[in-house]
């Protein structure tokens, strides 16, 4: 059983430092590329652990043509999975400011909204270490497990 936690975001230069703050696009392109697990509880355990060799996925960001691109690929006990390419956008807050995440729309999606369309993913990161998934369809609050890089992972736990 995975057990999730819901948590509250804030952007960058926001009041509130009492919640994670975002890193911004630009930070988030320098800190996404590398290998990354989602930590689990194992059945009867009382520590979270992150099992980069039996699931892992390896993310990179590339320029190509004057367009951002985001890679990748699953890993695990099944090998490696097919690369994923898609183009990032961002986007912005009425006021002009960039929003604290990228956004990801998969060419292939099978998963859909209530509206019968494609979902579409916010990529928001609260560290070099860390990053979430929120669909824009889902709840304010709402997000996938957090993801930890697999080289720091030791630290977390």
């Amino acid at each position: 059983m995975l057990a999730l936690v819901a948590t509250v975001f804030v952007r960058s230069g926001d009041a509130q430092s009492d919640h994670p703050v975002l890193l911004s696009p630009g930070e988030i392109v320098e800190q996404i590329s590398g290998k990354w697990s989602v930590p689990f509880l194992p059945e009867g355990a009382s520590e979270y652990v992150s099992d980069c060799e039996l699931e892992a996925i390896s993310i990179w960001l590339r320029e190509e043509d004057g367009e951002l691109w985001y890679y990748s690929q699953r890993e695990g006990t099944g090998g490696k999975g097919l690369v994923e390419r898609v183009p990032v956008r961002t986007q912005r807050f009425a006021d002009g400011t960039p929003a604290p995440w990228l956004l990801i729309r998969y060419d292939n999606e099978q998963r859909m909204t209530e509206a019968g369309e494609p979902v579409a993913w916010r990529l928001l990161m609260t560290s070099a270490d860390r990053f979430t998934w929120q669909r824009l369809d889902w709840q304010h609050g709402n997000f996938a497990p957090v993801r930890i890089r697999c080289e720091a992972a030791s630290a977390f736990f």
